[in-house]
Parts: C-alpha cells; sequence; structure tokens
C-alpha cells in the first residue's frame, strides 16, 4: 500500500466536510497512531504536498490537491471494479482498494475505466473524478441527521470510512438508491424500509446521505 496515497485522501475527504484535518482526525480516519501520523504529514509537507504546523490542521497545498484526487480517482475505480465485476461485498471494497491504489499505473487505469464503462459514481454513491480532476458536486446532499421533514428519500450515498457503519448498512441494506421513509429523530434516526421499522444509530446514520425521493 501506498501510504501517501491514503493519507492525501483523508485529508482531501476531511478538508471536503465539517471535520478539520487535524492529527486527531487523520489518526482516526488512517486508524494509526498519532506520533505515526505526525511522521508522516512532516514528509508530506518536506514534499511540498501539505502544510502542516504543530497544534493546527493540517492542508493541502495545490499540488496536493491535484495529486489526492488523482488517488480518489484511482481509488474509487478500483472500488467500483472490485464491486462490479469481481462481485466483492460492499463492506470489502473500500479495503482492497487501498491495497492497490498506489502502484496503479495510467495505463491500467484508463483500462480498468474503459472495462466499466466511464462510471461517474463508485458503490458507495461518491462521484469519481474524471481525468482532469473535475467532479460533480453533491453540495446538494442531506446528511439523514439534518432530515426535519417526515417523508421519503433516496439514499444517494454512504459513508465507508468507519467499517462499523458500512458493516450496518450491508446487514440492512442500505445502498444508494434504495428508497427511506424517515418517521422520526431522537437519540437515533427512526426510518422505514419496505415493511420494516429501522432506528439507526446516530453516528451511523451521519453517514447517510439522502435526496427527498
Amino acid at each position: 500500500m501506498n501510504s501517501e496515497s491514503k493519507y492525501l485522501r483523508y485529508i482531501y475527504h476531511l478538508s471536503q466536510g465539517e471535520s478539520k484535518a487535524g492529527v486527531t482526525e487523520v489518526s482516526r480516519y488512517a486508524g494509526v497512531s498519532k506520533p505515526a501520523v505526525t511522521i508522516m504529514l512532516r514528509k508530506l509537507a518536506a514534499d511540498g504536498l501539505v502544510d502542516y504546523f504543530r497544534y493546527r490542521p493540517v492542508s493541502l497545498t495545490p499540488k496536493g490537491v491535484q495529486l489526492a484526487i488523482h488517488y480518489v480517482r484511482i481509488h474509487r475505480i478500483w472500488e467500483t471494479y472490485l464491486f462490479e465485476v469481481l462481485h466483492l461485498p460492499l463492506n470489502r471494497i473500500h479495503e482492497e482498494a487501498e491495497l492497490l491504489e498506489g502502484s496503479t499505473s495510467e495505463y491500467l487505469l484508463q483500462r480498468l475505466n474503459h472495462i466499466l464503462r466511464f462510471p461517474r459514481f463508485d458503490p458507495h454513491g461518491d462521484p469519481i473524478p474524471d481525468k482532469l480532476g473535475r467532479i460533480i458536486s453533491c453540495d446538494h446532499y442531506l446528511k439523514l441527521t439534518d432530515v426535519v421533514k417526515n417523508g421519503k428519500y433516496r439514499i444517494v450515498r454512504t459513508g465507508h470510512y468507519r467499517q462499523q457503519a458500512i458493516d450496518f448498512f450491508v446487514q440492512e441494506r442500505l445502498f444508494p438508491n434504495s428508497i427511506v421513509t424517515f418517521l422520526e429523530k431522537n437519540d437515533e434516526i427512526i426510518i422505514q424500509t419496505g415493511r420494516k421499522k429501522l432506528a439507526i444509530p446516530a453516528e451511523f446514520a451521519a453517514e447517510l446521505f439522502v435526496i427527498p425521493g
């Protein structure tokens, strides 16, 4: 695995959301210790890929953003291939794609993309950047925890950085394009899928993105 690709993707992911890409957040996403994260951030900074100062959130440089998006593209194309062609389960493709992304040539990437007929989204519902680094905007997506109006919603994206969450989504068959009915919100989010009522822990519901549907 190319650790550089993993860290750049995680920092990019954190910078796109509400979280800050601090050592603690990167450590949680990468599943490694804070000292290990600090060592890697210093290396990335020395390579001109991130701006890193102790006790402050890390940010990608323009060079770092370009490379991060490139790795995001590789990762999501591999996830799509593993899911659609090799039929790996949804809760395994992220981990396996991480093992492949750092050693993927541009030639191989183009072959994969051609076989898949140039997909725009990966199996989790994340947009796949094109060759120029352009990404479809998902700004109109709602976290399930932010929904306030009862009614039907279509799942358009599922988080996949927390293994317990993705295992829960697979177990309950909460996949992109699934239609659910939002019923109520308290300590948990209550939805209905088909004839089944389901209580979703808030920390998992925060990783489900929906649109009215």
